[in-house]
């Protein structure tokens, strides 16, 4: 396996990705986490309804990606598949066109898995993902916060299985659709509006209300079958206890 220098060290090219998403991912978390903790961003909170804190969502978040995450990114490069090389070199056209592709695969793959398995009458709590909407989309870590299989799932199986599906790319476009997620996979589980897009606002709607809006931050399937959450007629999120704990 073709390896790089990190800091000295050489690691294989899947592992130096892996730590990089990881550290992106935590930078943007602990980011958001300090604007909870010291109320920066009030006027911008969508709601606050999340009742474990960030350092209680933290050790099964950081067990996850090492113990799920990690391995399926030295699979990929084991069979050839991605985190390979830096070749071959893409224009940046088919770069955007691979990106358009894989955005499309990934959001397919995810409201498919996360609609009709995993929020099925018998795949919620056997497939664990009850234990995701413990948290209500109002603390940014918890994308990562799932029971094993719905990590498999809405993680690990999402991310890379678009990859079997494309021709070859290179490390350079494999970092950035898998960092892109480290930063828009908080950004919608973080509860604050923003000033372009409302993926955070239709993922608070999903946390709270469990029935609608199952897309990703692109969410054109949630369009497509009408499954978004104005498809209902909701305009506001519920009324919920606020917490205390940020």
């Amino acid at each position: 396996m073709q390896t790089t220098e990190v800091f000295g060290v050489s690691l294989p090219l899947s592992v130096a990705c892996f730590l990089f998403q990881f550290v992106t991912y935590h930078i943007t978390c602990g980011f958001f986490a300090i604007v909870d903790y010291y109320k920066l961003l009030p006027n911008y909170k969508l709601h606050n309804s999340d009742h474990k804190t960030y350092s209680q969502l933290l050790p099964r978040v950081v067990f996850n990606q090492v113990v799920f995450y990690l391995p399926s990114f030295i699979l990929l490069q084991y069979l050839g598949i991605a985190f390979c090389s830096f070749e071959p070199k893409l224009s940046v056209w088919l770069f955007v066109a691979d990106y358009l592709f894989y955005s499309f695969l990934q959001e397919i793959i995810f409201y498919s898995g996360h609609r009709f398995l995993l929020h099925s009458k018998w795949g919620f709590q056997l497939l664990g993902h009850e234990l995701h909407h413990t948290t209500k989309g109002s603390v940014a870590v918890s994308q990562h916060y799932m029971a094993p299989i719905d990590y498999l799932i809405e993680i690990v199986i999402t991310n890379m299985l678009p990859f079997f599906f494309m021709k070859k790319t290179n490390i350079y476009f494999e970092l950035f659709v898998i960092s892109l997620n480290t930063v828009t996979g908080p950004w919608d589980h973080s509860g604050y509006k923003y000033p372009v897009g409302e993926s955070s606002f239709a993922h608070s709607m999903h946390h709270l209300r469990s029935s609608c809006s199952f897309g990703g931050s692109a969410a054109f399937t949630d369009w497509i079958l009408k499954t978004a959450y104005y498809f209902y007629g909701y305009t506001n999120l519920p009324k919920i206890k606020e917490s205390s704990n940020h």
